[in-house]
């Protein structure tokens, strides 16, 4: 009816009334109708409203809750559409680190191919690196597809550091080659383990966290939602 009608109801402007907790009708009119394209949210699940107390100015000053003003925050639990970063730049970072698993089969003496392979493989990362987080969102947390990025990398730089250990053991040391081949292998076996942790972690992150948004778990006597 009229009570409702935008037409005949228009925004007005805030005075000392409107910070007492209490919202008045028909000034506004919140929906809980959402549409968020790129996210994932639980289309049954009612978005949350608090009132909150307002921050202005210097934050070294806290206001207690009587005499702070209030605002409404409307929220709600959502998880972001990463399918293209799944299939493509995840698998695609997977393969390259198993590549450069392959330096551990080059010849031990020689650092300069071994390390040359694998700060090549770093580079593309790096620009893969790049090309993702110009898309990513800017927030002040480190975003899951970072950190995976992060872990790859640092398993390429502990392969050139494990390159120059062995050809140092063989060419100023004399150590003998089967003492350097065991150090390859252990290393080979260690960043084959570390890659398939880091991507099953990876996935199986990505899908507890779809769950939990689609179906809920229990958390200290709540609902928890992702």
């Amino acid at each position: 009816g009229r009570r409702w009608d935008r037409r005949f109801w228009k925004l007005g402007l805030a005075t000392s009334a409107d910070n007492l907790n209490s919202i008045r009708v028909p000034y506004g009119l919140v929906v809980d109708t959402v549409n968020m394209p790129g996210f994932h949210f639980n289309k049954e699940r009612n978005m949350e409203f608090q009132f909150r107390p307002l921050r202005h100015g210097s934050f070294q000053h806290q206001q207690s809750p009587e005499t702070s003003d209030m605002y409404l925050q409307a929220s709600l639990t959502v998880l972001r559409e990463s399918g293209y970063y799944d299939n493509n730049i995840v698998p695609l970072l997977a393969l390259l680190n198993v590549v450069a698993v392959s330096v551990t089969t080059m010849d031990d003496r020689d650092f300069f191919k071994r390390g040359l392979l694998t700060m090549n493989i770093a580079f593309v990362e790096i620009g893969i690196r790049m090309t993702a987080d110009s898309h990513l969102p800017s927030v002040g947390y480190e975003i899951q597809l970072q950190r995976i990025l992060n872990e790859f990398f640092y398993m390429l730089m502990f392969l050139v550091l494990e390159a120059m250990t062995v050809s140092v053991l063989r060419n100023y040391f004399d150590s003998s080659s089967h003492l350097t081949g065991f150090i390859d292998w252990g290393t080979g076996i260690i960043a084959l383990a570390h890659n398939f942790y880091t991507v099953s972690n990876y996935y199986s992150s990505k899908r507890m966290a779809a769950e939990e948004i689609k179906f809920g778990r229990p958390a200290n006597g709540q609902v928890k939602w992702l």
